[in-house]
This record gives structure tokens, C-alpha cells and sequence, in this order.
């Protein structure tokens, strides 16, 4: 076993090396129903990879976290957001399948599609930190549809140096063929957002 202390005093990630399970430690910031917040939004996340499909034209695929990564920024602190994130990333490199299309492991993290999945990590932090503690509609629109831009650069950028191709081209082949969709997806996003926000207040009540 090892563990990783998160911001100190925070949060505490258990992971077992041989079953590849990661435990949350509850401490004295975060209650039972922030951690379990975390744990659902964290296998959603890890679930929504196995719902991807590839354009011809590129190597990264379509698929469902970036509506999810919306949900996790917009019901999460961003603290809770960053660690969600960071905990994907983490079971991803050590070999869960829960990177786009079911892939894993550190050559995926670190290979030519590595800058979206870091991308996803700093949207999601950036949205929590930006969208306050109670966001109207227009507001979560408008920082998920933020968050696109920051995820499709990094990734592009990424994906042009590892491929030594120029950033536009990259961006042409890599970013420009998911906006439409990913534009859905923000709003999409939204939508599911508000009548969870409410449902939660009322169970937290």
C-alpha cells in the first residue's frame, strides 16, 4: 500500500498496488456526502470513456467526459474537482482502463492524445474555482463553454509536438472536428446540472 496526502490536512488517497482500488479518508473538510460526491463523479468519469467512437481523420476519439468533467466542475468545489480529476489521471496511469475508448496505462498519458487528458484537469479545476459558489444557468453555460478552448489548446498543442506537426494543423485535425459536439455537451451538461443542483440541496436538508 501507499498513500498520497492531498493539500495536507484535506484529503487522503489510498491505493492498493496489487487490486488497483483507491480509498478516500475522510477528514475534518470534507463530509461523507462531499467524498461520495466525489467517489460517483469519479467512476462516472472512469464509466463514460467506454462511450467513445473515432473520427477517420484523427486519433482522438469522441466520447462522453467532457460532459461528465462539466458535471464534476460544476457540482464540486475546486479543490474536490481537482482531486476527482487528478484521481482519473492517476488510475488511468497505473493501468485502469478508464482513459478514451477504455485505454490505460502511462504510455497513454504520456502519448499523443496526453495533453487532452491533463486539459481535463486544469478545465475542471478552472471552472469550480471561476463559477462561485451558487452559479445562474448563464453563468455554467458560459464557463463550460469556456473550458473547451482550454482543453482543445492543451491538447492540440501536445499533440503537435509530440507529431511535429504545426499547431494549426493540430488544431484543424484534433480540436476543430469535436467543437460542435463538444459544444452540446457544455450544454448538456448544464441541463443535468440544475436539477441536481436543486435534488442535492434538498437531500443534503
Amino acid at each position: 500500500h501507499f498513500w498520497l496526502t492531498i493539500n495536507h490536512s484535506r484529503c487522503i488517497l489510498f491505493l492498493d498496488k496489487k487490486t488497483r482500488e483507491v480509498f478516500f479518508m475522510e477528514n475534518n473538510r470534507w463530509s461523507i456526502q462531499d467524498l461520495t460526491r466525489m467517489a460517483l463523479l469519479t467512476a462516472l468519469l472512469c464509466a463514460s470513456a467506454y462511450i467513445a467512437f473515432p473520427i477517420p481523420i484523427t486519433l482522438v476519439n469522441v466520447t462522453a467526459q467532457t460532459f461528465v468533467l462539466n458535471l464534476v466542475a460544476l457540482l464540486l468545489t475546486k479543490e474536490q474537482a481537482g482531486v476527482t480529476g487528478a484521481l482519473w489521471i492517476l488510475l488511468g496511469a497505473i493501468g485502469v482502463p478508464v482513459y478514451s475508448g477504455g485505454r490505460g496505462g502511462f504510455s497513454e498519458l504520456a502519448g499523443p492524445t496526453g495533453g487532452f487528458i491533463v486539459g481535463f484537469l486544469i478545465a475542471a479545476w478552472l471552472i469550480a474555482w471561476l463559477k462561485g459558489d451558487n452559479p445562474s444557468p448563464s453563468r455554467a453555460l458560459v464557463l463550460t463553454l469556456i473550458g473547451i478552448p482550454i482543453i482543445d489548446l492543451l491538447g492540440a498543442a501536445w499533440y503537435a509536438v509530440f507529431a511535429q506537426i504545426p499547431l494549426t494543423t493540430a488544431l484543424l485535425t484534433t480540436a476543430l472536428p469535436f467543437l460542435p459536439g463538444d459544444i452540446i455537451k457544455a450544454v448538456g451538461a448544464v441541463l443535468v446540472y440544475l436539477p441536481l443542483r436543486k435534488a442535492l440541496r434538498q437531500f443534503s436538508k
